[in-house]
């Protein structure tokens, strides 16, 4: 077990996506502590070695497929001790899944990304109709309005992410088989938290909605992204994920 150090994530984009519902969950202190078993009675099962394998495909606003399916995973590849208590870190990349390669764990009340102050993930033990939000700073480009120069400022902002849980106990299939899911709908949407001054004007940024559908003690089976550019009056169907095969131990 290697021990790390929890920094501050900063990131530097040039578009992002975000969103927001009403206030902050209420937390007792208890809901803080991290199970001792990871693996069982939890919302995503924690263990070195498990693996999650999906088929994802790109869309096009109008609905027609963007590109051919193609498999992607995500794998717990090792254990950490964190600032806060042992976490899990998985490699890999599936559209939607924003916590590989940084520690996660379960604790009383769901799953918590355990970098720098620490948020929220999914919510479990869980009720319909639940809500939260957290934020992630972040720095974004500002570009001169005067199109003959090529200048540059940064601008702090912030990616608002706002979840509300839709359903307990959604039917849905997959190419594995069916299941009877939580589903948690994530809307996410940049926010600038200082003024630009001077002739400049932040790049424009598309929000998304994330739909993700999960089975306790399984973990993520589908993923669904809305997305909506700067200029689009409507959400569209962009990303879709689905669990073809996973590993348990």
């Amino acid at each position: 077990m290697k021990k790390i150090l929890t920094p501050l994530i900063l990131f530097i984009i040039i578009a992002a996506c975000d969103d927001s519902p009403s206030g902050p969950a209420e937390y007792d202190y208890d809901d803080f502590k991290i199970l001792d078993n990871q693996r069982e009675g939890v919302i995503m099962p924690l263990a070195t070695g498990h693996k999650w394998v999906y088929e994802n495909w790109k869309l096009y606003p109008d609905g027609t497929i963007n590109e051919e399916k193609q498999l992607d995973s995500i794998v717990v590849v090792n254990s950490v001790d964190t600032l806060e208590g042992p976490g899990y870190i998985l490699n890999g990349y599936v559209p939607g899944i924003d916590f590989v390669n940084y520690p996660i764990s379960n604790k009383v009340n769901g799953l918590w990304f355990l970098v720098s102050e620490g948020h929220l993930k999914f919510k479990y033990p869980i009720k319909k109709g639940e809500k939260w939000k957290y934020s992630n700073p972040i720095i974004r480009i500002a570009q001169s309005k005067d199109t003959t120069k090529w200048e540059n400022k940064f601008i702090r902002s912030e990616i608002v992410n706002e979840i509300v849980v839709t359903s307990v106990s959604e039917q849905i299939k997959t190419p594995l088989q069916d299941f009877k899911s939580v589903v948690y709908k994530k809307h996410q949407k940049v926010k600038d938290t200082e003024e630009l001054e001077g002739d400049y004007y932040p790049v424009r940024a598309a929000e998304a909605i994330i739909t993700s559908y999960l089975v306790p003690d399984i973990g993520i089976v589908k993923i669904e992204i809305y997305w909506k550019e700067y200029n689009m009056d409507n959400f569209y169907l962009r990303w879709v994920s689905e669990l073809t095969h996973y590993e348990l131990y």
